[in-house]
């Protein structure tokens, strides 16, 4: 599984969907290119081969920046584009980079997209 692909199909589930600001989104899209980019490693066997990926992969996931992404994401209708081709026996190594490199892009562009997310509707209550 792709690491953008993994990330974003968790960040995706149920939020409202409202008429999105053109501007927010096409920043967004961006934000979302910016992990696609990175998204070259199979996170499934980061996650079943390397422990320690695995609890910092978690942790970031449950973030409050990945919770508000998925927010904004889902609210713009956006979905994740990321490479055709992986790594699909990536190292510790490459598996923990990219991980980096994903907290690398929340630490700049977290503050935005928790604002963003507060800014939004708020969800419908499940049933």
């Amino acid at each position: 599984m792709k690491i953008a692909g993994a990330f974003m199909a968790g960040l995706l589930a149920g939020a409202a969907h409202a008429a999105p600001d053109p501007a927010a989104r096409a920043r967004m899209a961006e934000i979302l290119r910016e992990f696609d980019a990175i998204s070259t490693i199979d996170i499934g066997n980061c996650d079943h081969e390397h422990p320690a990926f695995s609890t910092a992969y978690r942790a970031l996931t449950d973030s409050p920046n990945a919770v508000a992404m998925q927010r904004v994401l889902a609210h713009f209708d956006l979905k994740s584009q990321p490479p055709a081709s992986v790594e699909h026996n990536p190292t510790a190594d490459q598996c923990l980079a990219a991980l980096d490199q994903a907290k690398g892009l929340f630490e700049r562009h977290g503050d935005y997209i928790r604002k963003l997310a507060a800014e939004l509707p708020p969800t419908a209550a499940a049933d």
